[in-house]
């Protein structure tokens, strides 16, 4: 019998057990390469760190041995998948081609549905919905930050970024991206709010103006129409026609409130106010002339009438408690007085100077 010599290589092998004598970890050569695994009392592998390709690969299982977790080197750059347990990759982290981070988030069936990552040396995170489109975009443009909102058509509907002078900017769009909302700081650094119709027109405008909070509203033509504002500290509202012409106003004039009506022509017609505290109505005619005045005087109140030429025609008060009717002529002479004087009443007809002709009693 020749006995032949035979040379063989034995790699190493390297196991540790538990108490029980089950085995927790091996460390090993594999074709030379390093294999280790790392068991769970089980018996069941829940962590592997392997060459494969000379490329370094560590991966994780859960209890049920499911690959969990994944981090290895591809092409020389690392990267991290993270499964669910039917093993579908839910989420990945590695570095791009050209050494960038990237963060990839995936729904249950495996879409894309986030990703974070730098473009051009700037973060970049978007959100995608179901078919993968985005629909929500936050970046820096050239160091500034943006947010962009999508639509599932992928127009942009919603802008929220950092205008040239490094103020906040929101602008919200319609389907076919016309400017319906802005929002915005103005250069003297107060903001202001614009709304527009399907037009792009701006119908409401929202500011502050010196400070003072201002409402405007415009019609289809952008003609302010009704204005809100303060005014040394006091509310001011001012209605305006297609002609731009103030038609009504309800100001505060001092502490006193005051409404004011005009025509087309913007003549006065009506003036309700307070006056010393008593309130006061006006009526005046189309050349401003006041016709017609009501008043409270101290705590009596007053009806005058006057003609076109400015003479007063008509008055009713009291005195002391009593009625007092007075007409006049064209003149503005009294030609007649009624009155309760004492609770009697009393009646004054005067001539066309004005002097008593007749009286009763």
């Amino acid at each position: 019998v020749k006995v032949r010599k035979i040379s063989y290589v034995i790699d190493p092998i390297l196991f540790l057990a538990d108490a029980a004598g089950k085995v927790r970890g091996q460390f090993s050569l594999v074709n030379g390469d390093p294999f280790i695994f790392l068991a769970d009392a089980a018996g069941k592998q829940r962590g592997k760190f392997f060459l494969m390709n000379g490329n370094p690969v560590f991966l994780l299982a859960d209890a049920a041995g499911k690959q969990r977790g994944t981090f290895c080197l591809v092409n020389g750059n690392p990267i991290l998948n993270l499964s669910d347990a039917t093993q579908k990759t839910r989420g990945e982290f590695k570095l791009l081609a050209n050494g960038d981070p990237s963060l990839g988030l995936y729904d249950v069936e495996e879409k894309s549905r986030g990703s974070f990552y730098l473009n051009n040396g700037d973060p970049r995170l978007s959100l995608a919905d179901a078919s993968k489109k985005i629909r929500g975009l936050f970046c820096l443009a050239d160091g500034d930050p943006g947010l962009n909102l999508l639509d599932a058509t992928g127009k942009v509907r919603g802008t929220y970024a950092l205008m040239d002078k490094g103020d906040p900017n929101l602008l919200l769009t319609d389907a076919t991206q016309t400017i319906r909302g802005a929002f915005y700081l103005k250069k003297e650094g107060d903001p202001r709010i614009n709304l527009c119709d399907a037009a792009g027109k701006q119908r409401g405008i929202f500011c502050l103006a010196n400070g003072e909070p201002r409402l405007a509203l415009a019609d289809t033509t952008e003609k302010a129409r009704g204005l809100f504002f303060m005014e040394n500290g006091n509310p001011n509202l001012v209605l305006a026609d297609a002609a731009g012409k103030t038609r009504g106003e309800f100001i505060m004039d001092g502490d006193n409130p005051k409404l004011g009506l005009a025509d087309a022509a913007g003549e006065t017609r009506g003036v309700f106010h307070l006056l010393n505290g008593n309130p006061s109505l006006l009526l005046a005619d189309t050349t401003g002339l006041t016709r017609g005045e009501f008043t409270i005087d101290g705590a009596n109140p007053r009806l005058g009438l006057v003609d076109s030429q400015g003479k007063m025609r008509g008055a009713f008060y009291l005195e002391n408690d009593n009625p007092n009717l007075i007409l006049g002529d064209a003149t503005g002479k009294i030609r007649g007085w009624l009155r309760l004087m004492n609770g009697e009443p009393s009646l004054t007809l005067g001539d066309a100077m004005g002097k008593p002709l007749w009286s009763a009693p």
